[in-house]
């Protein structure tokens, strides 16, 4: 049984040797049949494509290995300039490129409450609310943002090129009386109310009560003129 189990191990240990070595030397043999990238910038942040595929990002950490021949080669980032460049790359060798973007614009994220809200910039539709990477180009500019059952919200910034900027806006609700997202309830008709029912209550009570008295007094003048029980005295 000891014997068996040595042999087993000892073939494991083969194989995995095996399989290391096989694995070194497709790498070697990998190495010596493609090239390399190396991307250079100090724009942090930006998207590295290859062939449209994106690959990484800018600090880049290792060279990006290629086959050889042509290939596009794209970096890019919000509120900057792109860089687009078609290189080629032979076997064994490296491509090094130096990429610094500059930056044009501002990129804006804004939130409203409530959400859903349309937002002009500078007079101009461009979305609504949640609005993430709105670029806008550096000066001075105005935002409006409207929403139905709401005051308009008026914003005048200022946007620097390459910097990062939130707005939260929470806007105002319009009075009950004319906002449009509550619903009005029609006025009652005359008979509807209160006053008008009280107003014929108390007028029936006073004519009942006006027949209903000289009713009663005059039931009483009668019993008296015939109560049988009444005593006359002779003079």
């Amino acid at each position: 049984m000891r014997a068996k189990s040595f042999l087993m191990l000892f073939f494991g240990v083969v194989v995995v040797l095996s399989m290391t070595l096989d694995a070194d030397a497709r790498r070697r043999r990998r190495r010596r049949i493609t090239g390399t990238l190396m991307i250079e910038s100090t724009t942090k942040g930006a998207k590295i494509f290859i062939d449209g595929d994106e690959v990484g990002s800018v600090p880049m950490g290792n060279a990006i290995r290629l086959m050889p021949g042509q290939h596009t080669v794209k970096v890019t980032k919000p509120g900057h300039t792109q860089y687009m460049e078609t290189i080629r790359v032979r076997r064994g060798r490296r491509v090094r490129l130096e990429v610094d973007l500059l930056p044009i614009a501002g990129v804006v994220t804004l939130l409203t409450s409530p959400g859903g809200s349309r937002v002009y910039l500078d007079g101009k539709f461009v979305g609504k609310t949640p609005l993430r990477g709105l670029e806008i180009k550096a000066g001075k500019h105005t935002m409006r943002i409207a929403h139905i059952g709401f005051y308009d919200a008026i914003r005048k910034f200022q946007i620097v090129a390459g910097i990062q900027r939130k707005i939260i806006v929470q806007l105002k609700s319009l009075p009950d009386d004319i906002n449009p997202l509550i619903p009005k309830v029609p006025p009652k008709k005359w008979y509807e109310k209160w006053w008008v029912w009280a107003s014929a209550v108390g007028g029936l009570v006073a004519l009942v009560t006006a027949i209903a008295v000289p009713v009663a007094m005059a039931s009483r003048d009668v019993i008296e003129e015939f109560n049988p029980d009444r005593i006359f005295t002779v003079p």
